[in-house]
């Protein structure tokens, strides 16, 4: 398949709002460079690493880009179409906020070199004290104590690269979660629901609005041993279909989940507030993330106003994650 990668420049202040708008506009994966950080990084740690290639190292200044990539066809070019008007609104609108240039440029490309580009760079890594994530491609020795998820991500997200994705898997490790059924609102790859039930949960229900998420995350439980008959995937929109919410409550037996989770944006978070109390039990825990921090307390607002108590904020690198426990005043 040919691909077409897109690349908008911005400034470091400006790299969260710009994430948000592309999330928002359908774009489920993405590569932020922004070089002179790194650069300040290494001055103001230079116990933080042994070596670093001179080429990168003397590289001039460029400015903090955005790079995405989106399939040459109508859907590519309805998502196109979303994130040219998501730069307009940037340049247009007051957030307080420098964006730089905000330029767009696009260069075509294939499958192959947009996988073996992104292959140098994806290692196995591990996240807090049990969860080793690992590219297929990769090999690693499991320690003692170490929980080893396989991946192949495709084309979705879900890489366990990003501090969204990061937060999620640092809370499901610090939940009790056996025997508990987990549901997974936006799943990308499947990552959350199969580290869920690899930590003990009994049962994963993953639903996604993209539907090459429903295939990848089926076979990133399957590269993991997850007994397929306890795990599901549903491709649609829960918050504008209402087949789609019915499949899920169905899906599950006691008709109401142990865990949520949605790591998504704050908008999409703030409208599955609803929808999430719906289908959680009495107790359950809602995992969010995917926030920037200045939208932490639309959030919480929203949570708090359909019966969730916030029990956590999480934050990384300027990405939060909110966790609470769904708690009615009166029986939901």
């Amino acid at each position: 398949m040919i691909w077409t990668e897109c690349k908008t420049e911005t400034t470091s202040q400006g790299l969260e709002a710009v994430c948000e708008m592309l999330t928002g506009a359908g774009i489920t994966g993405f590569i932020i460079e922004d070089n002179e950080e790194m650069k300040n990084f290494l001055k103001d740690n230079p116990q933080s690493w042994d070596y670093i290639d001179e080429e990168l190292a003397n590289a001039p200044p460029s400015p903090p880009c955005v790079k995405f990539y989106i399939p040459v066809n109508d859907e590519g070019f309805n998502i196109l179409s979303e994130v040219k008007a998501g730069i307009k609104r940037l340049k247009d609108e007051n957030y307080g906020l420098d964006f730089g240039s905000l330029s767009f440029t696009l260069t075509e490309t294939d499958d192959a070199e947009w996988l073996e580009k992104w292959k140098e760079f994806y290692k196995p890594f591990k996240i807090g004290k049990k969860i080793v994530i690992r590219p297929v491609w990769e090999n690693y020795e499991k320690a003692d104590g170490e929980i080893v998820f396989t991946i192949n991500p495709g084309h979705v997200f879900g890489t366990g690269l990003h501090q969204s994705t990061r937060i999620c898997i640092e809370a499901l490790q610090e939940l009790n979660l056996k025997n508990k059924t987990v549901l997974d609102l936006g799943c990308g790859s499947g990552i959350l629901g199969i580290i869920s039930m690899m930590l003990g949960a009994k049962s994963a229900q993953l639903t996604d609005i993209d539907p090459a998420a429903e295939d990848t995350a089926r076979e990133n439980a399957e590269l993991n041993g997850i007994d397929m008959n306890n795990f599901s995937v549903v491709t649609g929109n829960i918050l504008k279909d209402d087949s789609v919410f019915k499949k899920i409550s169905a899906a599950n037996a006691e008709g109401k989940y142990g865990v949520v989770i949605a790591n998504i944006v704050a908008d999409v978070i703030i409208a599955a507030a609803p929808v999430a109390a719906k289908l959680i039990e009495r107790g359950g825990y809602f995992i969010t993330s995917g926030i920037i921090k200045e939208r932490l307390s639309d959030v919480t607002a929203a949570l708090t106003q359909n019966g969730f108590e916030i029990t956590e904020v999480k934050n990384i690198d300027g990405w939060v994650g909110v966790i609470c426990v769904f708690s009615p005043n009166q029986t939901a």
